[in-house]
């Protein structure tokens, strides 16, 4: 099964009609602002975190199905993060990205 739709982009679409959910967690806004234009014009719904320790408790309320995190953050940083995520186990399955 491709993950490419009609027009050759990545799908960004569920198999029953929703869209796919990315988790992007940045303390910085434009940074935030930029990723999030981005993913929503090409169709992703869009969950913003502005530290780790919020991309942790987001991780598993949202269910997103991509996580993108920063590095360097304030609470906890993107390492910590990752770590903690992928310890739950309603979230280790979810790929994630720094």
């Amino acid at each position: 099964m491709s993950n490419l739709g009609p027009d050759g982009r990545v799908d960004a679409m569920k198999a029953n009609g929703t869209r796919k959910r990315v988790l992007i967690a940045d303390d910085q806004n434009t940074v935030l602002m930029l990723e999030r234009m981005m993913l929503e014009n090409a169709g992703y719904a869009v969950v913003v975190a502005r530290n780790g320790a919020e991309a942790v408790d987001k991780a598993a309320s949202e269910r997103p199905d991509l996580i993108l995190l920063d590095v360097t953050m304030p609470q906890m940083d993107g390492y910590d993060a990752c770590r903690a995520i992928r310890a739950r186990p309603e979230t280790k399955a979810v790929p994630s990205s720094w």
